[in-house]
């Protein structure tokens, strides 16, 4: 499966299927249905293929450099679950690559700082 094909398939929020999982592993995560899962729920908290069609693209790719994808897609899932306006969210990571890197290295590398973020959302109005 190629890329094209995996980020149609999370933007259609698929249901699992084992062809998803070399992709996945190609893209680091250790663990591809937890992952796929993740991935399905960030899907369908926003019209990713019409408001944010490349951010999929550039998530993932940010993801796969982290020090620990999976760590850093579950704990972006749970942020994302704190934000009232989803639509807010993208729009802010889509345009600001920076921004969308930041926040997956500290998802990926701290636990106490995403705790922190976590219990305290404003704070990444700060980032």
């Amino acid at each position: 499966m190629n890329d094209s094909q995996l980020f149609n398939s999370i933007h259609n929020c698929d249901p699992w299927q084992d062809s998803f999982e070399e992709s996945l592993r190609a893209h680091k995560f250790l663990e591809p249905k937890k992952s796929w899962q993740n991935f399905i729920t960030l899907s369908s908290q926003s019209n990713f293929q019409q408001l944010f069609p490349e951010f999929f693209k550039s998530f993932i790719k940010l993801i796969a450099s982290s020090y620990h994808p999976d760590l850093a897609l579950h704990n972006f899932e749970r942020f994302s679950q704190t934000i009232n306006d989803k639509n807010y969210l993208y729009t802010i990571l889509s345009t600001s690559p920076e921004t969308l890197k930041s926040i997956i290295v500290l998802f990926s590398g701290s636990q106490i700082l995403t705790d922190s973020l976590l219990s305290d959302p404003s704070f990444f109005d700060w980032i």
